[in-house]
């Protein structure tokens, strides 16, 4: 198209304030109308270039200094790019002034001549529409192709530009892609747009951790996979956890455009500053948190400043390791702190809680943690070796000690954990002639294989774990008092996963174990009333529980990025979560919970059987001491009213 031709047609346009026709976006046909009225700019008069002399590019360059220094490798980079196909790369302030500057010197009269050259002013109300001042006015990438300009003079030019912004959220300056000839279609210049864009956030992540290199700083991403090397969000905060600095889509999307600086951490998340810090050393997929917003779970990464903060007296601390444990639930958050003070000392510990709360992770967990990590974790299931068995297996045997031993003899499994952590799962289920023996052991620190005169010393951290009480179990006779107080140098109590606050951190953490499994990756959706179901559910298996229900929905909804639906749902836990009650109304509401339960079983016996599991959560032991029964009497009565536990057994 000739100069003269293009004059016309922008007053045409604009005259008319129609639809934009074909190749003219809202944001160009904006920009014509604010050059016509606002800046009175007029089409038909061509105006040349403005190059700022060198004293006065200078006092722009020093007030830009820090974004200069930051963007310059960004800006080669991308002119490796693209320099090949005759483009040069400009970085303006936010006032539109070209403050650095890559292009082939071979044609710097023609880009002097053309505005594509350090110094040139290419705000919106000297230049008219053009790629800089109207991605400045609109805060938009944007592409002003050709006869996109609202000036004649620049009808050859084709460029394409994106924001750029300052860590407190203001626009700080542009980066521009431009060439002096280009196709004539506008859609040839789509990928000059998507790399502007790319090259800009990266200038602007650069930007941000340069400026707040001595500060905490949170990155979050959608993706445990990128959350370490392309965030989306931004945000940097001093050892109070007050809010100093966010990046523009920060503010956009999450904050939605509300005031930031000085804020809290928690008034935008659902964790606190101490429970981002808790998760620093753990994994990408176990660093996930909710946003006040947004239903969709972020995953987050810490960077701690190079020289540690202080808040009054408080210093930032490195954070605990046992916190892999959990994603920011207050009491195991507490219990791993006070695990911490434990691991490498001589006192054996007892976790208790309900069955598939995770006791033996967290006992794998303390020997990781310890100066111990090097030496064997013995893991021993005291309720699955048979009776006949367990003294050999935990003791071992020197050859020929009975008849069926093997020859050469066996160690046992207490003299493989030597040095290293033995695990005792379910101690509660050892019979009381092996508690003697181990007693014995604990408090001699040494042991004889069966058969054996020689005598072996031992190094051990004694681990022990229980879903029963283990007082109730000594009260009736059936645990030996001093095995247990041998046992228990300390003693925790895992929260059963209803009690838990972090269940969405639990279940993405499950998903993200699933996939190493899979050949594809796991990325069920959960819509708000299908998580509300789970949340409300009581999980008699707690994670053990959670995660056979995720494995299974997994294998029914196979395509990535699935929505889980209600019906995928076993049944027993859509209808128990719909009956179940907040514990608050538990102990007030036996008549509703009695109607519900009575539609299934009119037998009065087995209704209050079921009730009393109910009241228990389905723990057979709690249940078993309220009646004042043994636990067998209840699986027997269970068996003989066909009572089954929920769906997970």
């Amino acid at each position: 198209m000739l100069h003269a031709e293009h004059s016309p047609q922008v007053k045409q346009h604009i005259e008319e304030v129609l639809q934009p026709p074909s190749g003219r976006n809202s944001l160009i046909l904006e920009s014509w109308q604010r050059c016509t009225n606002a800046h009175q700019l007029d089409p038909t008069t061509l105006q040349k270039a403005v190059v700022l002399s060198s004293g006065e590019l200078r006092c722009h360059q020093d007030e830009a200094e820090d974004m200069m220094h930051t963007a310059r490798k960004g800006m080669e980079a991308l002119y490796q790019q693209i320099h090949q196909i005759g483009y040069v790369v400009l970085l303006t302030n936010g006032s539109g002034i070209t403050v650095d500057f890559i292009g082939d010197r071979t044609f710097d009269n023609q880009l002097h001549k053309s505005g594509l050259y350090l110094g040139a002013d290419w705000n919106e109300e000297r230049a008219g529409t053009c790629a800089v001042g109207t991605c400045i006015e609109s805060e938009q990438a944007i592409v002003v192709h050709q006869t996109d300009h609202f000036d004649a003079s620049h009808i050859d030019l084709t460029c394409s530009a994106a924001p750029i912004y300052a860590p407190d959220g203001r626009l700080s300056g542009v980066l521009d892609i431009s060439a002096l000839r280009s196709p004539e279609a506008k859609e040839s210049q789509h990928m000059a747009l998507r790399m502007v864009q790319i090259y800009s956030e990266r200038i602007e992540r650069s930007y941000f951790l340069h400026h707040f290199r001595d500060q905490l700083v949170f990155s979050f991403s959608y993706s445990p996979d990128f959350v370490d090397v392309v965030p989306e969000y931004l945000l940097a905060a001093n050892a109070s956890g007050v809010i100093i600095g966010f990046n523009n889509k920060f503010k956009r999307e999450i904050a939605m455009q509300r005031d930031i600086l000085g804020k809290l951490l928690e008034d935008f998340f659902d964790t606190t500053l101490d429970g981002l810090l808790a998760m620093q050393h753990l994994p990408s997929y176990q660093r996930v948190i909710r946003t006040r917003r947004l239903e969709q779970p972020i995953f987050v990464q810490i960077r701690l400043p190079e020289r540690i903060l202080t808040s009054t007296s408080q210093a930032i601390r490195p954070a605990n390791p046992l916190d892999a444990i959990h994603g920011g639930d207050t009491q195991l958050q507490a219990m791993a702190g006070r695990l911490l003070k434990l691991i490498n000392s001589r006192v054996n510990i007892i976790l208790g809680g309900e069955t598939g709360t995770g006791k033996e992770y967290l006992a794998q967990m303390i020997h990781d943690s310890s100066a111990r990590a090097d030496k064997p974790f013995i893991a021993i299931n005291c309720a699955a070796l048979p009776e006949s068995l367990i003294e050999s297996e935990l003791f071992g045997y020197e050859q020929g000690a009975f008849t069926g031993s093997k020859r050469g003899g066996r160690v046992g499994l207490i003299e493989q954990a030597n040095s290293g952590t033995l695990f005792l799962d379910e101690i509660g289920d050892m019979p009381l002639l092996l508690q003697s023996r181990l007693l014995r052991v604990l408090a001699e620190k040494e042991l004889y294989p069966l058969g054996s005169s020689k005598k072996i010393n031992l190094d051990l951290h004694v681990i022990s774990a229980t879903h029963q009480d283990l007082k109730t179990l000594i009260s009736d006779g059936l645990f030996r008092a001093d095995l247990y107080y041998r046992l228990s140098g300390a003693e925790f109590i895992l929260p059963s996963l209803r009690q838990r606050n972090d269940f969405d951190w639990l279940l993405q953490r499950l998903l993200y174990d699933l996939q190493g499994s899979k050949t594809k990756a796991v990325n069920l959706q959960f819509q708000p009333e299908i998580m509300n179901k789970l949340k409300h559910y009581h999980w008699p298996g707690n994670i053990r529980e959670l995660k056979n229900l995720l494995a299974y929905l997994v294998a029914v909804k196979p395509e990535l990025g699935q929505t889980v639906e209600l019906s995928d749902l076993p049944q027993g836990i859509t209808l128990l979560s719909s009956t179940l009650l907040p514990p608050e109304e538990s102990t007030t509401s036996t008549d509703k919970i009695t109607s519900a339960l009575n539609q299934s079983q009119p037998n009065n016996e087995a209704l209050q059987l079921q009730l009393c599991l109910k009241r228990h959560h389905w723990n057979v032991s709690a249940a078993a001491r309220e009646l004042g029964v043994a636990r067998m009497t209840i699986y027997r009565r269970m068996k003989r009213f066909d009572i089954t536990l929920p769906w997970f057994e």
